[in-house]
């Protein structure tokens, strides 16, 4: 099977701009025409135990049917939010790590921890540490197909709606396209990321 790393003059390839796109990372905090996420907060009450959704008709599987969210891991989340509003991608992805730790099956945070890896990856492009690069870079893909595989069991806990996990799922098919061929060829994926960390996507 041939691929390409490049989507056209100047381009990185479709997979290093699903894996580490702004947008996917974003979808943290809400972004246009990416999932809305729904603050894990609104399923807390004030003492910190699970409450049932609000669209409990339309949802999955709820808090409260699958036995609840861990609330370190609902907090680790609200966390992440808070260091992706301040650009601090380490502390974002620690908070994230955290997340899936207390809450292994947590689909969203998987999701946005490997957009932050894959953020995480430019930013070691940008300081010259390939290696740096290649492994977040791979560690990304893990998380994103951690969530495809729960997405795939249908597992969700902030994404409620079909249009949102219908959205997530199509960045999420998109960041795994020929993700082995990908990673295979070092040289050329070190090019396309430094294509995107350079364009400032």
């Amino acid at each position: 099977m041939s691929f390409s790393l490049t989507g056209g003059p100047g381009r990185p390839a479709p997979i290093v701009r699903a894996l580490a796109a702004g947008c996917a990372l974003a979808a943290l905090a809400g972004c246009e025409g990416r999932a809305r996420v729904r603050p894990v907060g609104e399923f807390f009450n004030e003492g910190g135990g699970a409450a049932a959704p609000r669209n409990k008709a339309k949802s999955p599987p709820s808090f409260a049917s699958r036995g609840g969210m861990d609330e370190r891991a609902g907090a680790a989340y609200e966390r992440a939010k808070g260091d992706h509003s301040r650009g601090d991608l380490a502390a974002m992805q620690e908070s994230l790590e955290l997340a899936v730790r207390y809450q292994p099956d947590f689909t969203e945070a998987w999701y946005n921890l490997g957009a932050c890896r894959g953020n995480r990856a430019l930013e070691a492009i940008r300081a010259e540490d390939e290696a740096g690069a290649l492994e977040l870079f791979r560690s990304a893909v893990e998380a994103k197909r951690k969530a495809k595989a729960l997405m795939d069991q249908e597992v969700w806990y902030v994404y409620l709606t079909k249009q949102e996990q219908q959205q997530v799922r199509d960045d999420v098919e998109a960041a795994l396209e020929d993700a082995d061929a990908v990673m295979a060829d070092e040289a050329s994926l070190l090019a396309a990321m430094r294509l995107m960390a350079g364009s400032g996507e």
